[in-house]
């Protein structure tokens, strides 16, 4: 029950283990979410991050749709809920002395009025409760409060106002901490930004945030603890031990404090009724598929290979990573590869996704080979002229960079070289600092572009790559 953690201290954010610096859970398409779970005792008490909130309701249902049964210890620790973050300006502009509502909300981003981002719904719980809720919407329960049903997200007219929703998203990340990262520095970056309402809190006491707007929604948060099937008798006793803990007066006291259980009322126009797993896991799957609203994706690989990446067996790993992750590639969005040691390489040229070009790619992975010095910015220079190409051809297209690299710059062009085109570039860069890097470096290029930096590592690379892969593309 910290504060909004730093870009260091946010590794077991989202309920899992993972290699990214703000953490998620895995991408179910590809993964179950059972056979994901680490060898630990209960759930949720795997490495979550209080300040990333969590609706392990969802979580649990989503465990029960994929045949774990689970044994409640205790129904609610902590409350918590789903809000959408409105900086005071824009909220002015919706409410004329009213409450907004999260109709509202929506309306104002499909008009373009407001610059409005959240969090992938296979890794981040506000972001599953934010496409419910709106699915919902769009189906028009909110009027009848009925259920929304699988049937319902199949229909046209639900899938093309999801669709044109996409349309007008800003940004979409792995989970809302990113989008904090970023919003800090750059408070024009977005003007709303879904998260849970205990870091909605802690992000007012943020300079500049002082005056964010909570609009609330989704389904309540209770974080449930539950043990898991290999929970031993005597673990799961030590976890009632631990439940009643957390439960008595004085820990309660505290976690208020914390903002935790403080609450916050959702209006029953914003309040869908309980999901089962089936729908929500069809809801994840509908997401995947229609995210990207009919625009292109351009993703242009960039690794380092040079000698250090020898080390901790970082570049064998990384391969495997890239190997698994492309599972979670929509076909017809496009990929490139390039390496980069003493001097950068086109291994695979930017191309429409698909079986063969899968397997060209990781042909491609499979012959990087570690050696020489680090030229970082040549590297970034020549993808950045693929797909700036690309751009040139495709307006409309989405371009993003992901850099890998495990060292600082050695040799060729620097940072300062290339500030004003990365500015121009209309590329998103996406940098993984892989091991001694200059990460403030790293944060400045990110920053040119409105990203955010991620860490990896030889035992956390294929859970960032694959969660990367899965959001953006």
């Amino acid at each position: 029950m910290d504060s909004v953690p730093s870009r260091t201290d946010r590794s077991a954010a989202c309920n899992a283990p993972t290699g990214m610096t703000s953490g998620t859970i895995q991408d179910f398409t590809t993964l179950p979410l059972a056979e994901r779970l680490p060898a630990v005792d209960a759930f949720p008490t795997y490495g979550a991050d209080p300040s990333e909130s969590t609706n392990d309701t969802l979580l649990l249902e989503l465990l029960h749709q994929q045949g774990m049964a689970t044994t409640t210890i205790n129904n609610q620790l902590v409350g918590n809920a789903s809000v959408i973050a409105i900086k005071p300006t824009a909220y002015k502009l919706m409410n004329n002395n009213q409450p907004v509502s999260f109709s509202q909300v929506v309306d104002q981003t499909l008009s373009g009025k407001i610059k409005m981002g959240y969090c992938n719904p296979y890794i981040c719980s506000p972001g599953l409760d934010f496409l419910h809720t709106l699915l919902w919407i769009s189906a028009g329960h909110n009027r009848d409060h009925r259920p929304l049903t699988v049937s319902d997200i199949e229909k046209t007219k639900v899938n093309t106002s999801f669709q044109l929703f996409q349309k007008y998203i800003t940004s979409t990340t792995p989970t809302y901490i990113e989008m904090i990262e970023i919003w800090k520095p750059k408070p024009d970056s977005f003007d709303a930004v879904v998260m849970g309402y205990q870091s909605f809190l802690r992000l007012k006491q943020e300079p500049g945030f002082e005056d964010l707007v909570a609009v609330p929604f989704g389904s309540p948060q209770t974080s449930p603890l539950a043990a898991l099937p290999w929970t031993t008798a005597t673990q799961q006793e030590a976890l009632r031990r631990f439940a009643s803990f957390a439960v008595s007066a004085p820990m309660q006291a505290l976690a208020r404090q914390f903002d935790y259980g403080t609450g916050i009322p959702v209006p029953r126009e914003a309040r869908p009724p309980k999901a089962n797993g089936e729908l929500l896991s069809q809801e994840q799957r509908q997401w995947k598929q229609r995210k990207d609203s009919g625009h292109t994706v351009y993703l242009q690989l960039l690794i380092d290979t040079s000698g250090s990446m020898a080390e901790h067996e970082r570049l064998k790993k990384l391969k495997r990573a890239i190997s698994l992750a492309v599972n979670t590639i929509n076909e017809g969005h496009q990929v490139g590869l390039i390496s980069f040691s003493d001097r950068p390489v086109r291994q695979l040229p930017l191309q429409p996704f698909d079986r063969n070009s899968k397997q060209r790619l990781l042909a491609a992975v499979q012959q990087l080979r570690p050696e020489g010095e680090t030229a970082l910015y040549d590297g970034l220079a020549v993808a950045l002229a693929d797909l700036m190409k690309a751009r040139q051809a495709d307006p409309e297209g989405r371009f993003y960079l992901l850099l890998l690299t495990d060292g600082v710059r050695t040799q060729g062009l620097e940072l300062r070289d290339l500030s004003e085109i990365v500015t121009q570039s209309g590329v998103r860069i996406i940098p993984i600092s892989y091991g001694q890097v200059n990460e403030n470096e790293l944060i400045e290029l990110a920053s040119i572009r409105e990203s955010t930096v991620y860490q990896g590592s030889p035992e956390k690379i294929q859970l960032l790559m694959n969660d990367l892969f899965q959001t953006n593309l």
